[in-house]
């Protein structure tokens, strides 16, 4: 089992379809059989990015 808390940023999606964002994730619990731990029990961080386009842009 695993339990991810952390915290992350995106750009404003105000105006327009797309964004972007970043995220920082540890996994809490610890656990030896978790995928966010290595082999000496040290919590590894998962970060994560990308950006999402927006392809269907309705007009008002």
């Amino acid at each position: 089992p695993s339990f991810l808390i952390g915290g992350g940023y995106t750009t404003s999606r105000s105006d327009k379809n797309s964004f972007t964002y970043l995220s920082i994730l540890i996994d809490v619990i610890k656990d030896i059989n978790s995928p966010y731990v290595d082999g000496y029990g040290n919590l590894v961080p998962i970060i994560r990015a990308g950006v999402n386009i927006g392809l269907n842009r309705k007009k008002k």
